[in-house]
């Protein structure tokens, strides 16, 4: 019943902006720019303009100033040479369950990301925690798992969540 008073609230504080009478409630007369006017109103978001190409340029120089420690960076190289089988560095459960590993862009992108990261987290430098949460994403789908790791029904994002778990612990310890 506290569902239905919420909705005859919200019925009849818009009712003028609808010019709906006596509540009879009818979707198909929304409009539009009623319908964004609506939602700006009770999301509490005011309606933005489009966003132009220097913003946007802007952003991307802005990201790709964001400095980024040392140790992070090295976490970067370590993670992505540690998903590649032909590598020295790859442990027995990539070798075994690996076609191919990332190339040189995994790097790339997922030092964008953790720099993107820190930027909307409000951070002046991203982290190895930022590593850790943008992993998966960027590598999903830049490496491929063989044939007997999928028959086993292991998943590629099982593997990246446990490589990356042990790359990150053994760049802590050094």
């Amino acid at each position: 019943i506290w569902i239905y008073k919420i909705f005859m609230f919200f019925v009849k504080k818009f009712a003028n902006f609808f010019k709906i009478k006596k509540y009879d409630l009818d979707l198909n007369i929304i409009e539009e720019t009623s319908n964004l006017q609506l939602l700006s109103t009770l999301t509490m978001l005011a309606p933005f303009n489009k966003i132009d190409k220097q913003a946007i340029l802007e952003a991307q120089n802005l990201i790709r100033r964001i400095p980024v420690g040392d140790s992070v960076v090295e976490l970067i190289l370590d993670l992505v040479r540690a998903f590649r089988p032909e590598d020295p560095s790859a442990n027995n459960l990539v070798r075994e369950n690996m076609r191919w590993g990332p190339g040189p862009r995994a790097s790339q992108a997922l030092m964008l990301a953790i720099r993107s990261q820190a930027l909307l987290r409000g951070d002046l430098a991203p982290s190895a925690a930022d590593v850790a949460l943008l992993a998966p994403a960027i590598l999903n789908h830049r490496m491929a798992m063989g044939f007997a790791a999928r028959s086993r029904g292991m998943t590629q994002l099982e593997l990246i969540d446990e490589v990356t778990g042990s790359v990150i612990q053994k760049s802590s310890l050094a």
